[in-house]
Order: C-alpha cells, then structure tokens, then sequence
C-alpha cells in the first residue's frame, strides 16, 4: 500500500517543474527545452562577447610650442622688482602702476600673467611678515591690490571680446 502511495504522488507530480506546471506559461527556465548540442566554446564566446561595438579613433597631437623663460616669469619678477625698487626710493608707485596698466592693455598681456603676479606678491607678504619687514610688506600689499584691480579689468576685456 505505501508504494502504491508514493507512485500515485509521483504521477500527480510528473507534470511540474519546481513549483509550476509546465502545461501553462512558465517562467521558469525549462531545461527540456534547452538546446545542448552547442560546443563550450560558442556558449563561453556568446557569453562573454560584449553587445556594444567598441572603435578607437586615434587623436592626433600636436605640440606646444615652446617658450623661453623671458616670455613669461622673468618679465613679471623683473617688474615686480623694479616697482619694488622705485616705490622704496620715490612716491612714484602710482604712475608705475598706471604705466603698467596702459602696457597691459595696449600690449594684450593676458590677465592670467597680471593675476599670478598678484598671487606671487601675495605669497610674499607672510614671508615679509615673518622676517619682521613690516614696510616691505605693506608695499605688496598695496602691489597686490593693484595687480588684481588691473587683471580683473583686463579679464573683462578678454571676456567681452569673447
């Protein structure tokens, strides 16, 4: 009796798969159905093939010419030493400033120099401070205000121009 039992539930049972009869739309995966005739290779090649086509474009490149010191730095430390020298010695710090402001604009040196200019000074001013030079330190801080009032003005007229 208890095989007859079990047969009768295997019977009842023949038709699922899991937990889904198979008659109806399943969504399980049905492994009858599955085709197993494919190679390894093509299952593992299919698999690991991604579906987006990938291209590589070369970029071409092309060089920045090079600049010597004196186009860039050393023109800037060089004027920066001589306001430095004649605002020591005369009051003419102003008229430097206003001659520089006029050969920035005339000259169209990028606001980029005049403000790494003021940060140079700016950078100086807690080194002067630290070496008790309360003087020379005030001086670039006024140096400061300057460079920045001029780059901003020239950044306006590189902006408007744009």
């Amino acid at each position: 009796m208890r095989i007859r039992r079990i047969e009768n539930s295997m019977a009842v049972n023949k038709n699922k798969i899991g937990n889904e009869v198979i008659s109806g739309r399943s969504s399980f995966l049905d492994l009858r159905r599955i085709n197993m005739m494919k190679p390894a290779s093509e299952t593992i090649r299919r698999a690991t093939t991604l579906p987006i086509k990938l291209e590589f474009n070369p970029v071409q490149v092309t060089k920045v010419p090079k600049t010597s010191f004196l186009d860039g730095t050393a023109y800037e430390l060089l004027f920066i030493m001589i306001a430095a020298i004649i605002s020591s010695f005369t009051g003419y710090r102003d008229w430097v400033f206003l001659a520089y402001l006029l050969m920035a604009l005339a000259l169209r040196v990028s606001s980029q120099r005049i403000l790494r200019s003021a940060l140079f000074c700016l950078v100086l001013i807690p080194i002067l401070l630290q070496l008790h030079k309360d003087g020379l330190a005030d001086m670039f801080a006024i140096f400061v205000f300057y460079f920045l009032s001029i780059g901003l003005l020239r950044a306006m007229i590189e902006l408007r121009k744009d």
